[in-house]
């Protein structure tokens, strides 16, 4: 069985509807305890391989090796869902197997300081062992939160197959049409921004509400209010 598999028949119906400042709605669809247990077990596997492999070579190499391995190893199994978590839009690489990733609870993406909560906390999710917290914590709460989550604002969420979306070429730009003012603009950067978090229905019913004037329908209303809004974050 695929991930994508696993993903279809492991999904808790967790379905969270988000209003931006814009006033753009988007939907997201939490992940239960499962799916996530799989995605860390992966990072999990993944980490304690480089931290191992960087030991084996440092290690013999006598004390000084002896101790740089442990302040390596540390820093790797402590940083790993920061920088993953920031730097790649909140995707590690087992959330990336499962197409899970983390971001705010508002839906915007993951920052550093939430990161580093987040990634902290796992030591208090962990107790007494097996996370058992933080599985508790999750199977209690609508939003599949764990203590981390719960004090850092974030969620894990459903990364949405952006294989619908490949005609919606986010490097066309185009022109910006005249009488687009400051707050129109705003509404049409919004829609690209959360594209990836709309339904292919979503996405539509709002892509021709944003273009009327070209009298877009459907995909196509989809693909240019995406070029517009490239258009005007490149200043065409």
């Amino acid at each position: 069985m695929s991930a994508d598999d696993l993903t279809e028949v492991n999904k808790v119906d967790s379905t969270l509807m988000l209003d931006t400042f814009t006033g753009v709605e988007i939907e997201l669809q939490v992940a239960g305890v499962y799916i996530r247990g799989v995605a860390r077990l992966i990072d999990d596997v993944i980490r304690f391989l480089v931290v191992s492999a960087m030991s084996v070579l440092l290690i013999p190499t006598g004390l000084v090796g002896i101790g740089l391995a442990s302040v390596l190893g540390f820093f790797i199994w402590w940083t790993y869902n920061v920088l993953f978590e920031v730097l790649n839009n909140g995707v590690t690489p087992g959330k990336y197997y499962m197409g899970l990733r983390a971001v705010n609870a508002d839906g915007t993406p993951i920052g550093w300081i939430n990161s580093v909560i987040r990634s902290t906390l796992l030591v208090v999710d962990f107790l007494p062992f097996g996370y058992l917290i933080g599985i508790v914590t999750m199977a209690l709460s609508r939003t599949q939160q764990r203590i981390g989550d719960i004090v850092a604002g974030t969620i894990v969420v459903y990364n949405r197959s952006r294989n619908t979306r490949k005609s919606a070429d986010i490097r066309r730009a185009s022109p910006i049409p005249d009488g687009l003012n400051a707050d129109d603009q705003l509404l049409f950067l919004s829609f690209q921004e959360r594209l990836s978090d709309l339904s292919p229905e979503r996405a539509i019913e709002l892509a021709e509400t944003l273009e009327p004037l070209l009298g877009k329908n459907g995909q196509e209303a989809v693909i240019e209010v995406n070029a517009i809004a490239q258009g005007i974050r490149i200043g065409t």
